[in-house]
């Protein structure tokens, strides 16, 4: 095979063009580690097991979370609650700490069936 010029600048252009993406993404990769600011947050998947309504009308919802542990998350009076059995997403707080005994749920995400698109 006779090696042109257009050949041999083909060749060498993607050669430099390999090259030049191996370092960016070996930069990328040496770069101190991005802050996400979670502040101690992170995010667990978990389903709906009971539903409590107590006689002032606060409502509380048991979820078990995808390790299988209980948590609890009240609401008032006046706020739609998932449903018993669905999946939730709950955005909790670490405190700091690495056990899970003193974290808390701050929130908790989910969507009315009637609004979700399955199509």
């Amino acid at each position: 095979m006779k090696l042109t010029q257009n050949k041999l600048s083909v060749i060498l252009a993607t050669v430099v063009a390999g090259v030049s993406i191996l370092a960016n993404c070996m930069t990328a990769n040496a770069a101190e580690p991005m802050k996400t600011r979670l502040e101690n947050r992170y995010v667990l998947a978990g389903s709906v097991d009971e539903i409590e309504v107590f006689r002032n009308g606060i409502k509380t919802i048991h979820v078990i979370d995808e390790n299988g542990e209980e948590w609890l998350y009240s609401y008032a009076s006046m706020e739609e609650t998932p449903a018993d059995g669905q999946k939730v997403t709950m955005i909790m707080n670490n405190n700091g700490t690495k056990t899970i005994h003193d974290d808390i749920i701050e929130d908790v995400l989910w969507a009315r069936p009637d609004e979700v698109n399955v199509d």
